[in-house]
């Protein structure tokens, strides 16, 4: 007889790779939009990223709530395979961290360098640590291009509130960047 527990495993597993399978072609395109924010095209493929976003969710378990939820969950990751190219390229024997500027949603380049990246990152954990859903709207909105209600859904909270902790975090980036900036 089957062991039961193998069998849900299997099936959840079964299902996952499914959802995955329906992504895919979305979170490629998805991946190629954050390359045209960061200069890393030209050394990296959204294939590979796709992939890679693929093996740590697979990694990580099956502790899922459906389609939004897994997507959701490959967007986070998506943002730290790139974090993580980020920071290999500007470590100190490729020229460390050359310039430093505030990121301004209006007037961002197309493609800022990795020090960029990594100050708005650096700033966006900060956020994390202090306002942990401001943090998760920012990069469930910026990072993965989802709406309020997609938001919504995906928090469980109304689409007001994603507004809301959006304007906030918005609000605190800017200060934070700005004073990033000045401290040069």
């Amino acid at each position: 007889m089957p062991d039961a527990s193998k069998s849900g495993t299997r099936n959840r597993r079964d299902a996952f790779d499914q959802v995955i399978r329906e992504l895919h072609p979305e979170l490629r395109r998805f991946v190629r939009s954050q390359f045209l924010r960061c200069d890393v095209s030209a050394t990296l493929s959204a294939t590979c990223v796709v992939h890679e976003i693929y093996i740590r969710l697979r990694n990580r378990g099956y502790d899922w709530r459906g389609k939004s939820h897994i997507r959701a969950l490959a967007i986070k990751s998506a943002e730290q395979v790139l974090i993580d190219y980020a920071r290999r390229r500007s470590s100190q024997k490729r020229g460390g961290l050359l310039r430093r500027v505030t990121f301004d949603e209006r007037s961002a380049p197309a493609q800022p360098s990795p020090a960029v990246s990594l100050d708005l990152h650096a700033a966006l954990q900060q956020l994390r640590s202090k306002r942990p859903k401001q943090w998760e709207v920012v990069n469930l909105r910026y990072m993965g291009g989802l709406s309020f209600k997609e938001i919504a859904k995906v928090m469980n909270i109304a689409p007001d509130t994603a507004r809301e902790y959006w304007a906030y975090a918005k609000a605190w980036l800017s200060c934070r960047l700005s004073s990033v900036e000045r401290s040069r």
